[in-house]
């Protein structure tokens, strides 16, 4: 992920068999990694924020409500224990849902907005 201002781009890497990236997507089942929230946070750089709850990660990420965020690569979360439900904030690719509060999610909604900004392709969200 490239950030505005920095040089360098921030990447991470995912262990995932497949066919292709459309075979772990298109279907829109969930296929957990399990790299972790600081290796996501670290895509943001040293302004990463991201709450500690919840933690679910990986390709077609989605929580219990379909108007919480999701993302097609990344990682949703919140902060409350327990609360599947109600993840508010979220880092990846291809991410979408509602913005539940925004000075909570901030930081998630920049990376959306560096994300559609560095790449020349649109993606559809669920």
């Amino acid at each position: 992920m490239k950030i505005p201002g920095e040089e360098t781009a921030n990447f991470i890497t995912l262990d995932q068999s497949a066919d292709s990236l459309y075979s772990l997507i298109a279907d829109g089942q969930c296929r957990s990694t399990s790299v972790g929230r600081d290796t996501w946070k670290s895509l943001l750089g040293s302004q990463g924020s991201l709450q500690r709850n919840c933690n679910i990660e990986g390709f077609n990420a989605v929580s219990g409500s379909p108007n919480n965020p999701k993302a097609r690569i990344g990682i949703i979360v919140n902060n409350e224990d327990y609360e599947y439900n109600s993840c508010d904030s979220r880092i990846g690719f291809g991410t979408g849902g509602l913005l539940i509060t925004p000075t909570r999610v901030a930081l998630p909604r920049k990376a959306h907005q560096i994300m559609e900004t560095s790449t020349s392709k649109s993606w559809d969200i669920y």
